[in-house]
């Protein structure tokens, strides 16, 4: 019972977390999840419940990659206002994404009207064109424009977020870099030192190979190596096979004059 209770315990805790974390940051695809989509969101993982402020016209705006930019309000991933008082310009529980190679377009819908400006008393939206900052691990967020002329769906904020994330890390790494100038040197070696030895020296076969004692030398150290790590136990189980056997040999006769009285 001691067990089965704490069982209960660690998955109800579980299962707690894994409620917090999807309503915190999983943003909700509004046109339902495709492939395409799929990769297009796993790009900005890195990103993801990253805050990110910018001032503009005497207001903070605060955004946030697929979480709560304030806690007060669920699913608010970009809110803007002075002082205390702020309002939701987009939830992260209606989302859109679309992009290119270096670049992804995020919108978050279903923002708070703005009771005080009749064009904009609809549900308003936020739109973060996410683009590559060559700086190393930085972000810079930028404010572009705040629409007023779209009546049909509301109004739209649109954001810059400029960050290293974004850049593509398609390129060699330090360690392929490494791999590919041993690699060339050691090429160049054999190749300069083999064609060096045959038509300077006049040597032929395996000693046209540069050093060769030394390269013959250290193929020997790693067989040696081999054979004592590796088939050490079953050498000595042979030989203490043979020796067993030469005194077991029913055929072997040798010996039987000296034991005859």
């Amino acid at each position: 019972m001691k067990y089965g209770f704490q069982s209960v315990i660690l998955l109800s805790i579980l299962k707690f977390s894994v409620i917090i974390c999807d309503d915190t940051y999983s943003c909700k695809l509004r046109n339902g999840t495709t492939d395409t989509k799929k990769h297009l969101m796993q790009r900005i993982v890195p990103l993801q419940g990253q805050k990110f402020q910018v001032d503009s016209g005497g207001i903070s705006y605060i955004v946030t990659i697929c979480s709560n930019a304030l806690e007060i309000y669920p699913n608010s991933s970009v809110v803007g206002g002075q002082g205390k008082e702020f309002a939701v310009l987009g939830r992260y529980n209606d989302t859109d994404i679309i992009g290119g190679e270096s670049w992804l377009l995020l919108t978050y819908g279903s923002g708070d009207g703005d009771q005080k400006d009749e064009s904009c008393n609809l549900s308003r939206r936020v739109q973060i064109l996410i683009t590559c900052m060559e700086e190393k691990d930085g972000a810079s967020l930028h404010f572009l424009e705040y629409n007023k002329n779209w009546n049909v769906t509301g109004c739209f904020f649109s954001f810059e977020l400029q960050t290293s994330a974004m850049c593509d890390k398609t390129g060699l790494s330090n360690g392929s870099i490494l791999c590919i100038i041993f690699l060339t040197s050691l090429g160049v070696y054999f190749l300069f030192g083999i064609a060096y030895k045959r038509m300077i020296g006049g040597a032929k076969g395996f000693e046209q190979i540069p050093h060769h004692n030394f390269w013959k030398e250290l193929g020997n150290l790693q067989a040696d190596g081999c054979n004592f790590a590796c088939r050490r136990e079953i050498h000595q189980e042979e030989s203490w096979r043979r020796l067993t056997n030469n005194f077991n040999d029913p055929h072997d006769d040798r010996d039987d004059a000296l034991l005859r009285p």
